[in-house]
């Protein structure tokens, strides 16, 4: 039933570089302005069942949102309800992404 693939913050910069490849979806409620920044489509959670006919069934979709709980939920409904078999869930969300990609700037700008 919760069968569904999870991706660390690591793993997700390394989608975001072959973006063309999957469908990344911000599914908070308001739109999260990191991901507006990084042009990444936002379905609200809430708007979520009534979006499936633009998801593509047959490509890899991967749901974020603040903290991962939400996107794990989307991608459990989407998996169990809706027939989605290859759902991924962002774990630790935006925040966990966004303190990554902070720590890596400062990496380089310290260096």
């Amino acid at each position: 039933m919760f069968d569904i693939k999870k991706i660390d913050s690591e793993e997700f910069l390394q989608i975001l570089d072959k973006r063309e490849q999957y469908q990344i979806v911000d599914i908070n409620e308001e739109q999260d302005n990191f991901c507006y920044q990084l042009k990444i489509k936002h379905i609200p959670f809430s708007e979520l069942e009534e979006h499936i006919p633009i998801l593509d069934k047959n490509k890899p979709l991967l749901l974020i949102c603040r903290f991962g709980e939400r996107s794990f939920f989307g991608a459990t409904i989407l998996k169990n309800e809706h027939g989605f078999t290859n759902v991924i869930s962002l774990t630790g969300g935006t925040k966990n992404l966004a303190e990554l990609m902070e720590n890596e700037n400062e990496n380089v700008n310290s260096k």
